[in-house]
């Protein structure tokens, strides 16, 4: 039982690396660029993407699967996310007309649990262990 607590702490560390660079990204592309909230949050969720990928597979999951299939589940987990993301963002932003960093944190928050369910059940999930 440690060992699952221990590996989604280990998750949200990784997910609040992530996130962080997905925020700076946000944040540079709509106060700096002036680019709106929607596309300067998807630039922001590729590359937390990025981040995240690499040290869920180093560091959470310690993973020795080929990086090919394990990427590709990932792509599809991000993608899923992506358009929830993209969903979310839409809806609290241009509908709500709340500001921006409201809606991309609850959108954050819904994407890490469902981040975290499909990566320990199927991203990640090794045979062996």
């Amino acid at each position: 039982m440690f060992f699952l607590k221990s590996r989604f702490i280990t998750f949200a560390f990784v997910g609040g690396i992530g996130t962080a660079a997905h925020f700076t990204a946000l944040s540079f592309f709509i106060e700096i660029v002036h680019i709106g909230p929607v596309f300067s949050s998807s630039i922001g969720y590729i590359i937390g993407f990025l981040v995240n990928y690499l040290l869920n597979y180093t560091v959470t999951f310690s993973s020795e699967a080929n990086h090919i299939s394990t990427i590709s589940k990932y792509f599809i987990v991000t993608l899923l996310g992506f358009l929830m993301n993209l969903g979310i963002i839409t809806i609290f932003c241009q509908v709500f007309r709340f500001h921006y960093l409201w809606g991309q944190l609850i959108s954050t928050g819904t994407i890490f649990l469902f981040n975290y369910f499909a990566s320990c059940h199927w991203v990640f999930l090794e045979k062996h262990r």
